[in-house]
């Protein structure tokens, strides 16, 4: 059944019920009739593509009606368990044995097994999404204590009085930045580890953006003249 999943590029298709809403019941009616045909195959008899395909349609309209929500993959499962007997003795291909079959899957300990597995994968996706939802006041508080933290090595830089120099070439040894990233290269004043690297002019921003004027260096060096210790204010580093 994986070949309908591919045939739309807008909302997933993973149950009945959503290819019956994309449309897609020729296509879903083609893919039962083929695991048909293996399943007679598998079993040794001969079938008619014909009778194939009535079966197909009938199922469908079982599929359709009392199991809206079975994922398609659950249905190709469904085929092949119970041909090879996992719903007890086999009598042959047809509507009813198909319908059967699914109803013996909905009791069994596999269809429990599966529903529980996609409710604790849709779990785990709904913790990491919170867990990367972050409020603007989380996401300042980042930034506050990135610029903080920088200024507090650019002081002691300059209490050691080593020198500020800008320097690219020696951003990264061997060039390797600076040819997977040409244009951040090119606007890059410091190397990564300096208190001044401002990787995108980030935190640069950021202070603009917040009423401060000028580079990181000029406002580090401002903050320095005027005799503060912190840049936005002071917090736990």
């Amino acid at each position: 059944m994986n070949s309908i999943t591919k045939t739309t590029t807008t909302a997933p298709i993973r149950k009945i019920s959503d290819a019956f809403r994309a449309g897609k019941e020729e296509i879903m009616i083609q893919n039962i009739k083929e695991r048909i045909m293996e399943a007679a195959v598998y079993r040794g008899i001969r079938m008619a593509g014909e009778d194939a395909l009535k079966a197909a349609i009938s199922y469908l309209e079982d599929l359709k009606r009392y199991f809206p929500g079975l994922a398609l993959e659950e249905v190709k499962e469904i085929i092949q368990d119970g041909v090879r007997k996992e719903y007890g003795e086999f009598y042959g291909l047809n509507a009813g044995t198909l319908y059967d079959w699914t109803c013996a899957y909905m009791r069994s300990p596999k269809r429990e097994a599966y529903v529980k597995a996609i409710r604790e994968k849709m779990n785990e996706g709904h913790l990491l999404a919170r867990r990367n939802e972050k409020s603007q006041e989380e996401i300042d508080a980042e930034i506050i204590k990135s610029i903080e933290e920088s200024y507090a090595a650019f002081r002691k830089m300059i209490e050691r009085k080593t020198p500020v120099v800008e320097t690219p070439e020696c951003a990264i040894s061997g060039g390797v930045f600076k040819k997977a990233f040409p244009e951040a290269f090119k606007t890059m004043r410091y190397p990564i580890g300096h208190p001044l690297f401002d990787a995108g002019h980030h935190r640069e921003a950021w202070l603009h953006d917040h009423g401060y004027t000028g580079t990181l260096k000029e406002i580090f060096e401002n903050a320095m003249e005027d005799g503060r210790d912190y840049i936005v204010r002071r917090v736990s580093l």
